[in-house]
């Protein structure tokens, strides 16, 4: 059995540019799903799982892996019987993603088409199915979507379909709000930020304090966390807010030594 390659990511980073969803500046291409069926032995039906795959038989034999490379990619391939056999996935963890999905596969049909549903509602889905050929399509998303659910079926009535190197990416938005960091005094420590992460470099002598690590001096109705790992704090927010990170003096103690009734320092030593 042929491992695949990285090539098929490639392409789909490709696909994204020739189908019009480009993500703005500082937006982020985000994978969500992908499928090449490498893991599966012959004649195996993908069940379960962290995608909660399903088969379903049409009209023709048993939908399951296969070892050839009929679709254009290499072995194995899912078969997906003629006469509306089905392959179906959900992707519960859209990872931040909005607006549409960029959904790539290859087949050997066109027949082979696919569908998408958040929860009972269908999605409107764009594009055509090429044969031995990347084929893409677009997924509109509702605005209060979580998960969704795509459905490949064949709706030949005379050749089973084979599929695979499936991969669905969508796009993340850059933070919408402006995050503005302070230092709680410059010479105990300095602050700097990036998109909704704040750093915190103390001077030397002084920390982070222990007790208050940070202080939201404006906008708080509009943060929703602040994560702290380390000296990097990540905000998470609705709307333009200003985080003050607190900063204190390293504790230092004295070490006051009393020798024992009778006893003085001789050359560094004690005695008696």
């Amino acid at each position: 059995m042929k491992r695949k390659t990285l090539l098929f990511y490639l392409l789909t980073l490709m696909c994204l540019w020739t189908a019009g969803s480009v993500p703005a500046w500082g937006d982020e291409v985000v994978s969500l799903w992908s499928e090449n069926f490498s893991s599966y032995a012959k004649d195996a039906v993908p069940s379960g799982g962290s995608y909660s795959y399903s088969c379903t038989n049409g009209g023709g034999s048993t939908t399951k892996i296969y070892e050839e490379e009929i679709a254009g990619g290499s072995s194995p391939e899912l078969l997906v019987t003629k006469s509306n056999g089905t392959f179906s996935a959900t992707i519960s963890d859209l990872k931040g993603c909005s607006g549409s999905l960029t959904l790539t596969f290859i087949t050997n049909q066109t027949a082979l088409t696919p569908s998408a549903k958040s929860g009972d509602t269908s999605l409107t889905i764009s594009g055509s199915t090429k044969s031995k050929q990347t084929s893409t399509y677009t997924i509109t998303l509702l605005a209060d979507a979580s998960s969704i659910t795509i459905t490949f079926t064949n709706t030949s009535n005379k050749n089973n379909a084979r599929l695979d190197d499936i991969v669905l990416t969508g796009i993340k938005s850059a933070p919408s709000f402006t995050l503005t960091a302070t230092s709680s005094n410059d010479s105990h420590g300095t602050v700097s930020v990036e998109d909704n992460v704040i750093t915190a470099t103390p001077a030397d002598g002084y920390r982070i304090s222990t007790s208050s690590a940070y202080t939201v001096t404006s906008g708080k109705a509009n943060v929703t966390s602040v994560a702290q790992d380390g000296n990097k704090f990540t905000v998470t927010a609705t709307g333009d807010c200003t985080v003050q990170i607190n900063f204190e003096a390293i504790p230092t103690h004295t070490v006051t030594i009393t020798p024992p009734h009778g006893w003085h320092a001789h050359r560094k030593e004690w005695r008696g």
